[in-house]
């Protein structure tokens, strides 16, 4: 009998429960059978290299996950959530074994990446990170590696808080989650990006940088051509405010930076003293916005009437 079977066989009047409260929430049995079925694999490598207990606990994580997941319907073959409980704890055991409850941790964060970034390379960075030796971890550590992974990972909206909080983790396991080179200074590599959102070891730094955008019918955001307007005055060297005129008249915040970007809706528009929808109008699809950084590079955001995407260009000092 397999470790994780055991263990459920042993707490059986508590899985049970867990179960049944998934089945009151629309789970459907023959799904959660069949899901419960694929945990052994899964968990059973982790019962030579966890504690008694803590194998204990993140069977029990498990179950209450897979409870969770079939009963909302996102426990399937293309599912993340799916992926990261069966392909990605066992690569994990030092988390696992500091806080169980990294399972719910990393299950409730693998949506997010996945639609705004690349989750096998945050799932790279979290295990390369997890690997490191000799590190006090704790649930606070594990998530704030995972959000720094997932920055690095293309999630540009957690750009603030990532780059405060890379120089908090061990210098050893912040270069993991940003894959660095072992002897990178990251304090240093995170200063000079501050200042210059598209300064990174290896990147690109010059000419077209990035094309956010893209027609709604082939994965991207806008059914009309896009108009630059003007930079994000809270983000001036990261975000900039773009308008759309089809099917309505709405304002757009698109945010980029040397590791991903996004484009979001936002009515509020860009405030008092920003231009108007008529003014953006009158300049017509072509325009573009300027914005000189700390390191005296100039970034220049265009749209042009040729294109759902918009260009972002850099120019080094």
């Amino acid at each position: 009998m397999s470790a994780f079977a055991a263990h459920v066989r042993a707490t059986r009047e508590r899985q049970n429960e867990v179960l049944a409260g998934a089945r009151s929430r629309g789970a459907d049995p023959a799904a959660l059978a069949v899901a419960m079925r694929e945990l052994p694999a899964a968990l059973d490598p982790l019962a030579d290299t966890l504690g008694v207990e803590a194998f204990a606990a993140t069977c029990d994580a498990a179950v209450q996950a897979v409870a969770r997941l079939v009963a909302a319907r996102r426990w399937s073959a293309t599912s993340l959530e799916r992926w990261v409980v069966l392909d990605v704890l066992r690569f994990v055991p030092a988390w696992l074994d500091a806080a169980p409850t990294t399972v719910a941790a990393l299950v409730d964060a693998v949506g997010a990446v996945g639609r705004q970034g690349d989750a096998a390379a945050w799932s790279r960075r979290l295990v390369d990170a997890a690997r490191v030796e000799a590190v006090r971890w704790d649930l606070a550590t594990v998530r704030t590696v995972a959000l720094v992974a997932a920055w690095r990972s293309g999630l540009v909206r957690y750009r603030r808080a990532a780059l405060e909080a890379a120089v908090r983790l061990d210098p050893r396991v912040a270069r993991a989650a940003l894959s660095l080179d072992r002897t990178a200074d990251v304090a240093h590599v995170v200063a000079v990006n501050a200042a210059d959102p598209w300064l990174w070891p290896g990147a690109r730094d010059r000419g077209e940088i990035a094309r956010p955008g893209g027609f709604r019918g082939a994965g991207g955001p806008w059914l009309a051509l896009p108009v630059v307007a003007a930079p994000d005055d809270d983000l001036p060297a990261v975000a900039w405010w773009v308008w759309t005129d089809v099917p309505d008249e709405s304002w757009w915040r698109v945010a980029a930076d040397v590791h991903g970007s996004a484009v979001v809706r936002d009515q509020d528009g860009p405030g008092r003293g920003a231009p108007t929808p008529f003014d953006v109008r009158d300049a017509g699809a072509s325009s573009s916005s300027r914005v000189t950084l700390r390191s005296g590079a100039l970034l220049t955001l265009t749209s042009s009437t040729r294109s759902h995407h918009v260009g972002l260009w850099r120019q080094p000092e």
